[in-house]
């Protein structure tokens, strides 16, 4: 059976009613055809220098040393269509539920 996705929700819509830009660290929740959800959490590689920076300063993840979350892509840019795409291509290759979290 191919999957389709039926809807992808970005978490960061709540915040600023802007569902065509991912801001910061956002969760996407998929939808798909067969009734499954799943989330996994998407960052742009922009984002993850930010987060670094901030660390290296507050003292987090050894002031900023490393980085580390579960179920997190690193994605180009903040375009929901980038996200569609790569949700798309986690489908098609076979490694979607290695990176998304079914709930």
């Amino acid at each position: 059976m191919k999957l389709k996705v039926i809807q992808i929700y970005n978490s960061t819509n709540l915040k600023d009613n802007s569902p065509k830009q991912l801001k910061g660290l956002a969760d996407i929740l998929v939808y798909l055809d067969n009734d499954e959800q799943y989330i996994s959490s998407f960052l742009t590689y922009a984002g993850i220098k930010e987060i670094a920076i901030k660390h290296q300063k507050n003292g987090a993840f050894l002031h900023g040393s490393y980085f580390w979350a579960k179920h997190l892509i690193l994605v180009k840019d903040s375009n929901l269509e980038t996200i569609e795409k790569v949700v798309q291509d986690l489908l098609e290759e076979g490694d979607f539920r290695a990176v998304f979290k079914k709930i």
